[in-house]
């Protein structure tokens, strides 16, 4: 049901629908800022004459509003590829350290492992949990180690670089390394924080009421093959900036605006 007015509740539907034979469940989508209104998704099981439920809906008014129901077809793809570059070294690292600030942001959000720590508290201590256990030792891949001291001894810090050195360097062929241990611990929090927290995050989303919508845990956005062109540390800045413009939204843990800056979102 593609739009329906803000004066229909979830219930009403659940109630409509549930007369129907293998009737699952009602998801919502958040309303349209611009007109209220909202899509609406009924799931039903599989072995059903889903063609006609919906023709029976289709005669029905609710509350003097049509609801024109239409048969949502199945997801065409269920992962979907982001650039290679996300295998390189240096990029994969930047995501551990943003997933693990999303991790922790919204583990606390939820209090997720508050319970585990309470529960164990009443058992004696002997299991409590102080922290989220999938973030234990992460640290180990988070700092970055470089030849500091070795190119301090050798001048290289000494010099400066030129604007025509620093061309050179951008323009200069960079080959893809992929750092296989660091990927298996970011796709262990890839894959928690898709299934606990239904964050996309090679897509930037955050997929609201998933476990109500017909495909539970229906899409998700995994990093493509290595590119096979030489690139330039230009080439690979440039993607991180980019990916980085695109997960600001998702970044941003403000959940509350003063009043200076609810007027410009007005506005």
């Amino acid at each position: 049901m593609r739009s329906l007015p803000p004066f229909i509740n979830k219930q009403e539907i659940v109630n409509l629908c549930k007369e129907y034979e293998g009737f699952v469940r009602v998801a919502f989508s958040l309303q349209d800022q611009h007109r209220f209104l909202r899509r609406c998704w009924v799931t039903f099981n599989r072995d059903v004459n889903i063609k006609d439920i919906c023709w029976k809906l289709n005669k029905i008014r609710l509350r003097d509003s049509e609801l024109n129901p239409v048969v949502n077809r199945d997801l065409t793809r269920r992962v979907r590829a982001v650039s290679g570059i996300s295998q390189h070294a240096s990029c994969a690292r930047n995501d551990l350290r943003n997933i693990a600030r999303l991790i922790v942001h919204l583990d606390a959000k939820w209090k997720l492992w508050e319970n585990v720590k309470a529960k164990g508290e009443e058992e004696g201590g002997d299991k409590e949990v102080k922290e989220n256990p999938w973030l234990k030792n992460i640290s180990d891949y988070l700092v970055d180690e470089t030849s500091a001291e070795e190119e301090e001894l050798l001048g290289a810090n000494g010099e400066k670089k030129t604007e025509e050195s620093e061309k050179e360097e951008d323009s200069a062929a960079v080959a893809i390394t992929r750092d296989d241990e660091l990927i298996k611990v970011l796709d262990r929090l890839l894959y928690y924080l898709r299934i606990v927290h239904s964050v996309d995050y090679y897509n930037a989303s955050e997929y609201f009421c998933e476990d109500e919508m017909p495909n539970r845990c229906g899409i998700v956005h995994a990093r493509g093959p290595i590119p096979p062109n030489m690139l330039t540390k230009k080439n690979i800045d440039e993607f991180q900036k980019r990916f980085s413009q695109k997960l600001a939204l998702i970044l941003n843990f403000k959940e509350k605006l003063n009043e200076e800056e609810a007027k410009k979102t007005w506005s």
